[in-house]
């Protein structure tokens, strides 16, 4: 049996101890510290709780980091903040992981995180913040997944991504926020997934969203603000899917190129893009039922909103431009409100003149200051309702459109609110139609067209007419009805 003597023990057991890492948080707050638990603890690889190095609300005189050069794990969060002296991070190249939060915070002179060569992951977020000379993310081309929050604003001399290549999925929300000199967000090939919102907010020097090329979905919105130099959205090509859409405040983006393949689920919201005349050619619109709104932008009229059917809201407002609303002409359904106002130069809703369901709460045509013809089939519609009343506003707008009464003495002159001969319920419909003709009769005939006049199915029925029309594409069809003489015909929309 080997004995060891009490010196060897002493000495073993003080080799044992310097081989660990002290328990807990560790606060490192100058060089001096630094160096000390490089010298103390000389062979410690994993640090159990929280890293911090430099101080949280003062500059610490940290200049380098290569007394850590032994640490490979941080299980708890690495802060690295207000480091005056610290260019770079030369002595973290053996850091493969974090375990939660990763901050690098107003480090004045860091110029590039080079020194995180090995870091594969980290568990929560990562916030790079008011790091004055940063120029990019070299140093952090190792790292694939980050599972929280991608936050990186207030880098000032911030000009690319370089050095996220290898990240593909981001868990949670991208924020980029008042990078002033970001000029492109190469480095960023990589993305493919973003699990949260997309934000883009006050990028100055952005031109287009190249270096976005690879990236698919975003299970959250895509916001783009306040990005003064943006006049595209190229860049985002293969971007198919984002929950909702606000482009707000980008003063020349004239179109949305780069968006062809983007649908939306809840919310589109276009504001105050005064450059912006095409929002055509997209997916975005065909097909969505949310609440879309266009504020103050340069469109004439609103072509590319073909594919519309059916809306939880709308709101058209301030467009300084815009002289109709041609391309709702299949909109057929609006659930909570409508809101038409202060659009200068539109001077008639012909693109309504066919019927759409309105179950909102608020119908607000008012301060548009060409228009004077609204006696469009479903304004007349609506107007007819026992509880217009209670919630049209209309005022504000040209003469022959300036009140209710007056829209009311512009449908019953065109025979828009006469009793009607022919009832097709509901329309728009989806499967089934219901016809009933408002005239004694024995015998009537019944032929359904599509907009260019090609006969698509004919009938005779005796009684009210029920036929299921599932098979039929989405689209404007009008019904014929021939009856004592007498022809009727209504337009239907199937939805």
């Amino acid at each position: 049996m080997r004995i060891f003597t009490l010196p060897f023990l002493i000495l073993f057991s003080f080799g044992l101890l310097r081989a660990q890492c002290p328990p807990g948080n560790i606060y490192l707050t100058s060089q001096f510290e630094v160096d000390t638990f490089g010298a103390n603890w000389p062979n410690c690889e994993t640090i159990a709780g929280d890293l911090h190095l430099g101080k949280y609300s003062q500059l610490a005189n940290i200049d380098n980091l290569l007394a850590m050069s032994n640490i490979r794990r941080v299980e708890g969060s690495l802060y690295i903040r207000s480091n005056f002296f610290l260019e770079n991070l030369h002595g973290l190249e053996n850091l493969e992981f974090i375990g939660k939060h990763f901050n690098i915070s107003e480090n004045q002179r860091l110029v590039n995180l080079e020194g995180l060569d090995q870091l594969e992951f980290i568990g929560d977020s990562l916030v790079v913040f008011e790091n004055d000379a940063l120029q990019s993310f070299s140093g952090l081309e190792q790292l694939d997944t980050i599972r929280g929050n991608l936050s990186i604003y207030n880098n000032n001399s911030l000009i690319n991504c370089e050095g996220l290549n290898s990240l593909r999925f981001v868990g949670k929300d991208l924020g980029i926020y008042d990078c002033e000199a970001l000029i492109n967000l190469d480095g960023l090939n990589h993305l493919t997934s973003i699990g949260g919102d997309f934000t883009l907010l006050a990028t100055y020097r952005l031109v287009d969203l190249h270096g976005l090329e690879s990236l698919d979905s975003i299970h959250g919105g895509l916001s783009i603000f306040y990005t003064f130099d943006l006049t595209t959205l190229a860049g985002l090509e293969s971007l198919k899917y984002a929950k909702y859409l606000v482009v707000k405040g980008n003063d020349f983006l004239a179109n949305f190129k780069g968006l062809e393949q983007l649908t939306v689920d809840q919310l589109i919201f276009i504001l105050n893009n005064q450059h912006l005349e095409d929002i055509s050619g997209l997916k975005l619109f065909d097909g969505f039922k949310g609440e879309l709104s266009i504020y103050r932008s340069a469109l004439e009229n609103l072509s590319g909103l073909s594919g519309l059917h059916s809306l939880a809201s709308l709101r058209i407002v301030d467009n300084f431009n815009l002289t109709s609303l041609d391309g709702l002409e299949n909109l057929a359904r609006i659930d909570s409100g409508l809101w038409i106002e202060q659009n200068e130069l539109l001077s008639d809703l012909n693109a309504l003149d066919h019927p759409i369901a309105f179950n909102g709460e608020v119908l607000a045509i008012q301060r548009n200051a060409s228009l004077s013809n609204c006696a469009v089939d479903a304004l007349c519609n609506w107007i007819s309702r026992p509880d217009a009343i209670d919630i049209m506003i209309i005022n504000e707008n040209n003469a022959g459109c300036n009140y209710v009464w007056e829209i009311e003495e512009a449908c019953s002159d065109m025979g828009l609110l006469e009793p009607p001969y022919l009832l097709l319920w509901p329309n728009p419909f989806s499967n089934r139609l219901d016809v009933f003709v408002n005239i004694p009769y024995e015998e009537a005939n019944i032929r359904i067209l599509d907009v260019s006049g090609r006969l698509l199915m004919q009938d005779v029925f005796i009684r009210n007419w029920n036929f299921d029309l599932a098979f039929f594409s989405a689209g404007v069809y009008f019904v014929e009805i021939q009856v004592n003489g007498h022809k009727f015909t209504n337009r239907i929309l199937k939805i």
